[in-house]
């Protein structure tokens, strides 16, 4: 994939809501995803009572 073909990859399934114009754009728009799942996963061993 190229790199402007995995933003608009991004965009549409991603965050259709924000248009990305860099790559440093790209790379914050996904590192915040990750974020967002690590906290989800993170709350999720909680609830199991797995820390």
């Amino acid at each position: 994939m190229t790199y402007g073909q995995a933003i608009k990859f991004y965009e549409k399934e991603v965050d259709a809501d924000k248009p990305i114009h860099s790559l440093r754009e790209l790379a914050k728009q996904i590192d915040s995803g990750y974020k967002r799942i690590e906290i989800m996963v993170d709350q999720k061993l909680k609830e199991a009572g797995i820390e």
